[in-house]
C-alpha cells in the first residue's frame, strides 16, 4: 500500500470557474477536458457523446490530470463548500483517503461472493478501492457494485470516472452504470432498505457514513442523535456483512447502548480496529465549510469488519492507535497485530490494549471500587483538581490550576484524597479513558467509574514527590489566546508510581499507553 504524499491540488485554479459558473457545470468542464486529455477516444466518447455531458465545453488545461479519486474528491468537497459552506457542514460526508479506502476494500476478501453497496458514496472512493482489486473491475461494477447517494452531480462525477478508469470491452459502460448508481435517501425507511436499493438485492455493505448531530425519532437508535448511528442500524439490520468507517464512539457512552446491543445480536464475527487523531490521523486534510478556529478534521476513527457466519464467535478490538505520520504506512501493514479478543457487550465495547486484559478483569473485582465511592457529596478541604482535555496524559493536582475545562473533586478525608491522589496520577486513569471512552474531553462518568484497589494503603512518599512536582513542572499551553495551565508530571515518576501499585510487566505496559506511536 502506497504511503500518503502531499499532492498539490489546484482548489484556487478552480475558485474562479465556481464563481462564474456555479458547481454543476464547473463539475461537467473539469470531467469532460479530464477525458479528453487522459483517456483514449473510445472510452472518451461515451461521455462526450451522451446526454449529460451534452454541450459541455472544455477547459484550457486538465485540473484532474494525475489525481487519484481520492484527491478529486477533495476538490469536490472544496467545491461543495465553497458554494455552499453551510449545507457542506451539515452534511457531515467527508471523503475516505486513498490508503485507507484500499486497506477498507482489501478486507472484503474475508468475505464470500457477493453484492456490495455503497450506500452514501460521495465521488465513490471505497467502491472505487474495492473495484480495483478484482479480477475483472468492469464485470463487477456492472455486475456486483451499487453506489448510492442524495447528491446527482457526486454520483455522475462518480459514474464518468468509473467509466474511464474500468472500461474494457462494453461501449455502452457509462450508460449501464446509471442503473447501478441510484440517487437514494439510505435512511428513507426505517424498517428496511429502501425499495430500488433492496430490488438490487445487495449482500455487504462498504460505506463512510455521514456524522452530524441529527435527531430523529424513527430509530432504535435514536438516543444517538448522529446520522452515522442511524446508517449504521439500516446496514446492521439488513445486511450479511458490512464494513464501516465512522468516529470510535459508538464503542462506549450509554446513548449508543441501543446501536451496540443491534451489533451484538446480529453478528458473531466482529473486528474493530480504532484510531486516534494524534500525532497522526485516518482523515487528512481540512473540514471545507467549518466555521470552528480548527478546520481539521480531528475525529477519532473505528473501521468495523463484521460478518454473519455460521462459525464460531469471535470479536477483538484495537486500542485507540497512534502513529507517527512517517509510520502510516506500516500502521496499515501491521494494524491486525493491536487485535485482541474481547467480549462485547451493549454497556461497552472496550478498547482494550495487548497485554491489559487481565488488568481490566482484574479492577471490575469486588476488591476494587469506583473513585465515586470516595467523594463526598458537600465540598470539604480536601479537594482534587483533574484537567479533562487529555492528549497525552491525565493529571490531578491539589494546586489550583488557572484555566478552563476542569472538574474538582472533593473528598470525605485527607486519607481518600492521597489514595485517589496517587492513582489519578499513575497511568491508570489515562489508560481507563483511553480503553472506555477516548473522546475530545475526559468525561464525568469515566472519571468517576476509576477502580481503586480498596485496601491500598496510601503511599505518603509518592504524595510529597506529587506535591513537589506540581511546583516545578506546571505547564502552560495556549487556547484560543489564553493561557491554559495544568501539570506534567515526569515519566519517571509517572512509571515509580505505577510500579509501586502495578506488577512490574503490567507497570510498563500502561507507561506505554502514553507514547505517540503503538508501533
Amino acid at each position: 500500500m502506497a504511503s500518503s504524499e502531499k499532492v498539490y491540488l489546484p482548489v484556487k485554479e478552480i475558485t474562479p470557474f465556481l464563481a462564474q459558473w456555479g458547481l454543476e457545470t464547473t463539475w461537467k468542464k473539469l470531467i469532460i477536458t479530464h477525458a479528453q486529455n487522459a483517456y483514449p477516444t473510445e472510452v472518451a466518447s461515451q461521455l462526450i457523446m451522451s446526454a449529460e455531458f451534452s454541450h459541455t465545453g472544455v477547459l484550457p488545461k486538465d485540473y484532474l490530470e494525475g489525481l487519484s479519486l481520492g484527491q478529486i474528491s477533495i476538490m469536490y468537497e472544496y467545491s461543495l463548500a465553497y458554494v455552499n459552506p453551510s449545507s457542506r457542514k451539515s452534511s457531515g460526508q467527508y471523503f475516505t483517503p486513498d490508503d485507507a479506502a484500499l486497506w477498507m476494500a482489501e478486507q472484503s476478501r474475508q468475505f464470500s461472493e457477493g453484492v456490495w453497496l455503497d450506500p452514501c458514496s460521495g465521488l465513490g472512493n471505497l467502491s472505487f478501492a474495492l473495484a480495483s482489486i478484482q479480477p475483472n473491475p468492469e464485470e463487477f461494477i456492472l455486475e456486483k457494485l451499487i453506489l448510492t447517494d442524495k447528491d446527482p452531480l457526486a454520483l455522475l462525477i462518480a459514474r464518468a470516472l468509473f467509466t474511464l478508469k474500468f472500461y474494457k470491452k462494453n461501449p455502452n459502460l457509462f450508460s449501464l452504470l446509471k442503473d447501478r448508481m441510484i440517487q437514494q435517501d439510505f435512511l428513507e425507511n426505517p424498517n428496511g432498505l429502501p425499495n430500488k436499493i433492496e430490488a438490487l438485492t445487495p449482500d455487504y455493505v462498504i460505506a463512510n457514513p455521514p456524522y452530524a448531530a441529527h435527531n430523529d425519532d424513527r430509530w432504535e437508535s435514536k438516543k444517538a442523535r448522529d446520522l452515522y448511528a442511524f446508517f449504521l442500524e439500516v446496514i446492521v439490520k439488513n445486511m450479511k456483512g458490512y464494513i464501516t468507517v465512522t468516529p470510535q464512539s459508538y464503542t462506549h457512552g450509554s446513548k449508543f447502548r441501543e446501536l451496540r446491543k443491534l451489533i451484538i445480536e446480529n453478528f458473531n464475527v466482529i473486528d474493530i480496529y480504532n484510531f486516534d487523531n494524534i500525532p497522526d490521523s485516518i482523515f487528512k486534510g481540512i473540514k471545507f465549510g467549518s466555521t470552528n478556529t480548527n478546520t481539521a478534521n480531528s475525529v477519532r476513527a473505528s473501521i468495523m469488519v463484521a460478518q454473519k457466519t455460521d462459525g464460531k464467535t469471535s470479536t477483538r478490538i484495537t486500542p485507540l492507535l497512534r502513529w507517527l505520520s512517517a509510520e502510516r504506512e506500516t500502521m496499515w501493514q501491521e494494524v491486525d497485530k493491536q487485535l485482541v479478543p474481547v467480549v462485547l457487550t451493549e454497556d461497552i465495547f472496550p478498547k482494550h490494549y495487548k497485554g491489559l486484559s487481565k488488568l481490566y478483569n482484574e479492577v471490575l473485582s469486588d476488591r476494587w471500587e469506583p473513585l465515586s465511592n470516595l467523594l463526598s457529596p458537600i465540598q470539604t478541604p480536601y479537594v482534587l483538581i483533574v484537567p479533562t482535555t487529555p492528549r497525552y496524559y491525565i493529571t490531578a493536582t491539589k494546586r489550583q490550576l488557572s484555566r478552563t475545562s476542569f472538574k474538582e473533586l472533593f473528598f470525605r478525608s485527607e486519607e481518600d484524597m492521597n489514595r485517589a491522589y496517587v492513582y489519578l496520577n499513575s497511568s491508570l486513569l489515562y489508560w481507563w479513558w483511553r480503553l472506555n471512552d477516548g473522546g475530545m474531553t475526559l468525561s464525568t462518568e469515566t472519571l468517576l467509574s476509576l477502580p481503586v484497589e480498596k485496601t491500598l494503603s496510601v503511599h505518603k512518599d509518592l504524595v510529597k514527590k506529587l506535591e513537589k512536582s506540581e511546583s516545578s513542572n506546571l505547564v502552560i499551553k495556549m487556547n484560543a489566546g489564553k493561557g491554559q495551565e495544568n501539570v506534567k508530571h515526569p515519566m519517571e515518576l509517572i512509571e515509580e508510581i505505577n510500579e509501586r501499585l502495578f506488577r512490574k510487566e503490567t507497570a510498563k505496559k500502561l507507561l506505554a499507553t502514553h507514547k505517540n506511536s503503538n508501533l
